[in-house]
């Protein structure tokens, strides 16, 4: 798999093991810039450590990740992050004894730029709700509350591409459909790039424009939503 201007992110033959336990076994994932990837599959099958892996957060990887030309497989957590990486964690992980501006200005911390404010008006835009609630403590929002606060925390450090680990997880209808809304607005006006790790089928045929399934830590099926059977994807994540 050759790496191409096109390509905001590119893992090859990566390898990645809890103990004694392999999860990823010479995966290759390429995401296109300013495109929403989606990688799907059953529980335990190796989406979220893909996720984790791209971010460092589980030490060196095994093969390689290219992200923007450069391999980061040696750099720390914080230097990807600063380099243009978003991460919005499964479970969302805000801080539930600061407000929702305080969690906010801890995004800032991912900006390179040392004098980055929070860009208020672009984040109350997206989600309104969080300028209503901008002085609530994050554990006293909703499930759906804290994951549009999650992700506006995520695009305050400036990201260029951005990494979603199951952002519909019991969350709301109608919070999902904003959710969704907001994705394509960030890959259509922002020119964002996105990898998200989803359950709900719908929600991702309706966002995604390549999809890759993965089983046992291999991806066993790929193609561009435009071509890919959607029966036989649904096929693959049935239990």
């Amino acid at each position: 798999m050759e790496n191409s201007k096109e390509n905001t992110l590119s893992l090859q033959n990566v390898e990645v093991s809890y103990g004694e336990s392999q999860v990823l076994w010479g995966l290759d994932l390429e995401v296109k810039k300013g495109t929403i990837t989606t990688i799907m599959g059953r529980n335990g099958v190796g989406k979220s450590t893909t996720l984790k892996t791209i971010m460092g957060l589980l030490g060196e990887a095994k093969g390689s990740i290219n992200f923007e030309g450069e391999d980061i497989n040696k750099k720390q957590t914080y230097k990807r992050v600063r380099g243009g990486i978003g991460y919005v964690p499964q479970g969302r992980e805000i801080l539930p004894k600061l407000t929702v501006y305080e969690n906010l200005q801890i995004g800032l911390e991912g900006n390179i730029n040392k004098k980055a404010e929070i860009p208020e008006e672009e984040i109350y835009t997206m989600f309104p709700i969080l300028k209503e609630f901008r002085n609530r403590m994050g554990g006293n929002l909703s499930g759906g509350q804290q994951q549009q606060l999650a992700i506006a925390r995520a695009l305050c450090g400036d990201p260029t591409l951005l990494l979603l680990d199951e952002p519909t997880e019991g969350i709301q209808p109608s919070i999902i459909q904003e959710i969704g809304e907001v994705l394509k607005m960030l890959v259509r006006d922002k020119g964002m790039t996105v990898l998200l790790v989803e359950q709900k089928f719908d929600f991702a045929k309706y966002l995604t424009d390549y999809f890759y399934i993965l089983d046992r830590g291999r991806v066993i099926k790929e193609g561009a939503s435009k071509e890919i059977d959607m029966d036989e994807l649904r096929s693959y994540l049935s239990v």
